[in-house]
């Protein structure tokens, strides 16, 4: 029996994300992911940094090191913005409630 199920970012996983969270549904399974999409696709849950933050920050140190910059001087960062998406039809149709302090706390609510 399995009790929950997270993914890993990889594209092999990405591309076949709603078939994968369609199992996790019809076998109520609780599923958690890393970015929003796989919420869109009809996971339950999402919590990770957002993929703009990335982009944005890698390009403030491509430009660092366009201008003359050391790479190996420059400082390792982790993100720093985070998106914390759920799928409340997702969660019905699991037989599941959410606390209402994530409802609260959430960036993004799918009810549809």
């Amino acid at each position: 029996m399995i009790d929950a199920m997270t993914t890993v970012t990889d594209p092999m996983f990405v591309f076949d994300r709603k078939r994968i969270v369609d199992v996790g549904i019809e076998n109520k399974i609780p599923n958690a992911h890393e970015y929003r999409a796989w919420v869109q696709s009809g996971g339950l849950l999402a919590f990770g940094p957002t993929i703009d933050g990335i982009w944005r920050r890698g390009a403030y140190f491509i430009e660092k090191i366009l201008n003359g910059a050391k790479p190996s001087d420059l400082p390792v960062e982790g993100p720093s913005e985070f998106h914390l998406a759920i799928n409340l039809k997702a969660a019905k149709d699991m037989g599941l409630s959410v606390p209402q302090h994530l409802v609260a706390r959430a960036d993004e609510l799918i009810v549809r």
